[in-house]
């Protein structure tokens, strides 16, 4: 395991980081939403956490990505109006926006293919 830590210097591949998605809310009265989303992908299988800490939106941005968190789901107004979750790959800084069954089958996939 200390070899395998060391070669991906704790930047795991998905189906082995310990926390594979991280929920960051940018307001609270989208905490109804944030609970759906939570739930619909931990009852995927999924290992997932909300950050609901006093931070601001970017310090909760940035630990995402020094806790070597895979994806950042950042759910506003928008995205609860759309049912949809705004999606950004702590390791390749990409965004998107997509739908959460959508989002959920993506990882799934990824997840299965156990790709390095």
């Amino acid at each position: 395991m200390g070899v395998m830590i060391e070669h991906f210097a704790g930047n795991f591949p998905l189906w082995l980081t310990p926390e594979q998605v991280r929920i960051i809310p940018v307001m609270d009265k989208v905490g109804d939403y944030v609970d759906t989303v939570y739930k619909t992908l931990q009852d995927a299988g999924l290992r997932v956490s909300i950050d609901n800490s006093d931070d601001s939106f970017a310090k909760k941005v940035r630990n995402a990505e020094t806790d070597k968190v895979f994806y950042a789901l950042i759910i506003g107004e928008a995205e609860a109006n759309d049912n949809t979750v705004s999606i950004r790959n702590v390791r390749t800084k990409e965004q998107s926006v997509m739908a959460v069954a959508d989002f959920v089958a993506q990882v799934k996939g990824e997840y299965e293919s156990r790709k390095l």
